[in-house]
């Protein structure tokens, strides 16, 4: 990813640096479309956070109304990856003690996380349907420079 140059301004430096984490996150929301695995939903989640990082710190130099919008719709995501994650991590902790995945605290764990994941592939159904990353790019003018 380039750096700052001298001829490139704050604005635009910005606007590249969130233009790629918002390809970064469209890659990762993908990848969980194609297989909600432990590690997809950690990538997904990390995706969230770094392009939610970015916002909040070039918020200033981009649109409000679209930025609240957007910051609105990656809480949403966010959240909804994150109740899968914790299931995962939850279950990761308990075979690492060595509870049977027959027991019924793990069954409740894995009953608990097939619903996140509806929950999390229906945000990302609205997401890819609604054409969201797409409408960001124009709304948050990330193609200008």
């Amino acid at each position: 990813m380039p750096g700052l140059s001298v001829s490139m301004s704050i604005a635009a430096f910005a606007k590249q640096q969130i233009s790629a984490r918002l390809g970064r996150l469209v890659f990762e929301i993908h990848n969980v479309a194609k297989s909600a695995e432990a590690e997809a939903v950690h990538d997904l989640r990390v995706a969230v956070r770094r392009l939610s990082q970015s916002l909040a710190v070039f918020g200033s130099l981009l649109p409000s109304g679209p930025l609240k919008k957007a910051r609105k719709r990656l809480k949403r995501l966010r959240r909804a990856a994150g109740a899968v994650r914790d299931c995962d991590i939850a279950l990761a902790l308990l075979a690492e003690e060595g509870v049977p995945a027959e027991d019924a605290l793990c069954l409740r764990l894995r009953k608990e996380r097939q619903e996140a994941e509806r929950g999390l592939v229906e945000e990302i159904r609205r997401w890819t349907a609604s054409n969201v990353s797409e409408k960001w790019r124009v709304a948050l003018q990330l193609d200008q420079t």
